[in-house]
């Protein structure tokens, strides 16, 4: 029954038709406690509940769980419960000693022994790899073909001298060029991997991708320097006729520095400026190891020699070198830079196998041999 319908009762009852408006806040006053009544019965209620579980916990010394016992407090609870750290606070003591309670997680029995996780640190460790230096050397140019042609100069004569007299034939020089040539060379290799491993194995592709490249640059800087010229490779800068031979004529003494020196004033007398030299590590050592009569070192460390930048690299052999104007005497055409392809071959689509090729694609010609010294060092004499 609403609280109208029993206004309209009550009025009945006093003879006022249930219209009266005091009949209605009694009503309202009184549902309200009744409803209060209600609800602070169920907080009584749950009050006692909460209690009695806490009692039981306390009796118990905390919860416990199939690990064994967990202390009901951390720490800092305790101490900032305790009357001694109050009695500290206010300066009632200069000192004060604070008992803890500490309960540890102990085995119940039938808890199995639990063995942790290796930490998984991500990416792969791959190898140290060799730093590649011989193609920053020489300037590059692109190109737009399958082979380059160049004109060298191969002999100059020059017999200009003064008319002495009138009517007199006039003297005549000669020039003599050569025409090269070569194809771009194609440098390449490749893997297959399973389509799941990489999909399934996070970054697995991209350190494919990476060794890939490296590789390449590596088999590009061994033709740069070592490429015999013939059919699909680089003419390399140790080719016969793409350098110039070291003339240790009349050089007294025979350290490294010697040699170096002499190939210097060599690229001068061609008119040429000396930039950089190549030699293999186990050379720079003994460079750097020279002294002089006192034990004193005769090269600083990371210095130039001579005025010239040292590329130390095993692409070299050890006792030979290099001692050339790279920037007026060679220059590398690049056709195609490195690039990824991931393609099926044969019945791979069906095998769930993918191959992934690297390749790239470029020349380089020596257009001023005279500007490059190649020599060894017992060589000189």
């Amino acid at each position: 029954m609403t609280i109208a319908t029993q206004a309209r009762e009550m009025g009945r009852k006093h003879g006022n038709g249930g219209n009266g408006d005091d009949d209605v806040v009694t009503l309202v006053k009184t549902e309200m406690k009744r409803i209060g009544d209600e609800v602070g019965a169920k907080q009584l209620e749950f009050q006692a509940r909460i209690h009695e579980l806490e009692q039981k916990s306390a009796r118990r010394g905390g919860a416990s769980g199939p690990l064994g016992t967990i202390a009901t407090k951390s720490i800092g609870s305790q101490i900032k419960d305790m009357p001694e750290l109050e009695m500290f606070r206010k300066g009632s003591t200069p000192t004060t000693r604070i008992p803890l309670e500490l309960k540890s997680i102990v085995s119940d029995g039938a808890t199995p022994n639990i063995t942790p996780f290796a930490q998984n640190v991500p990416g792969i460790q791959a190898p140290q790899v060799r730093r590649l230096t011989i193609e920053a050397l020489i300037p590059s140019t692109p190109v737009t073909t399958s082979s380059v042609q160049w004109l060298r100069e191969s002999a100059f004569t020059n017999a200009a001298a003064a008319q002495k007299k009138q009517l007199d034939t006039k003297a005549e020089s000669n020039l003599t060029f050569e025409n090269k040539s070569a194809e771009i060379a194609t440098i390449a290799h490749f893997v297959t991997a399973s389509k799941q491993v990489l999909d399934d194995q996070n970054g697995l592709q991209a350190y494919i991708e990476q060794r890939l490249r490296f590789g390449l640059d590596l088999a590009t800087e061994d033709q740069l320097l070592n490429g015999d010229g013939a059919e699909g490779d680089i003419g390399g800068l140790l080719l016969a006729g793409n350098h110039t031979a070291f003339d240790g004529t009349g050089l007294g003494k025979t350290t490294q520095l010697d040699y170096l020196r002499r190939a210097k004033t060599q690229l001068q007398k061609a008119f040429f400026i000396a930039g950089a030299l190549i030699i293999n590590p186990t050379d720079a050592e003994s460079i750097d190891l020279l002294r002089d009569a006192e034990g004193r070192f005769l090269v600083a460390p990371g210095s130039p020699i001579w005025g010239m930048a040292p590329v130390v690299t095993e692409a070299i052999a050890e006792g030979q070198f290099v001692v050339a104007d790279f920037l007026n005497s060679a220059v590398l055409w690049d056709r195609e830079e490195a690039s990824l392809q991931l393609g099926y071959v044969s019945d791979q689509f069906i095998k769930n196998a993918i191959t992934l090729l690297v390749e790239r694609r470029l020349q380089m010609s020596v257009t001023r041999p005279a500007g490059i010294i190649v020599g060894q060092f017992a060589a000189a004499n």
